[in-house]
């Protein structure tokens, strides 16, 4: 007879951890979380540069400071300093070792024309022209 009880007061006791795993835990369908948008588009004007870091890439640095990895920068673009404008998508779900800058795949860029300050006037004067100093 004792046994008999022993044996109902374990089943009652498991029952109650089971009930109570079942409320703490939650035991209905999961719960579905907001979709969030995989990819933003981006329209900026950057920097291409070349990081030196596990083995070497080029990445771009907008202009307002923000650090972009191009993930199908166009060989003629990998050239370190090149000023450029491009559109790109970010892809949140990229995953590379560089672990630098957010990454976007570009969908459009072209170098930047240099600016009339940058430019070089036509009319240089050549040493010859110039005035040495007096020793």
């Amino acid at each position: 007879m004792k046994s008999k009880v022993n044996v109902l007061i374990i089943v009652l006791v498991v029952i109650i951890l089971i009930i109570g795993a079942v409320l703490i835990f939650g035991g209905g369908s999961p719960v579905e979380e907001p979709e969030v948008p995989a990819e933003a588009t981006i329209d900026t004007v950057g920097t291409v540069t070349y990081v030196d870091l596990e083995g070497g890439f080029f990445g771009i640095i907008s202009v307002d400071g923000y650090q972009y990895f191009p993930i199908n920068l166009d060989e003629s673009l990998q050239e370190d300093g090149l000023e450029i404008e491009f559109s790109a998508n970010v892809d949140e779900e990229y995953v590379d070792i560089y672990m630098w800058g957010s990454p976007v795949e570009i969908v459009e860029a072209s170098v930047l024309e240099a600016s009339e300050e940058l430019e070089t006037p036509e009319e240089l004067e050549t040493p010859e022209e110039l005035e040495t100093p007096e020793a």
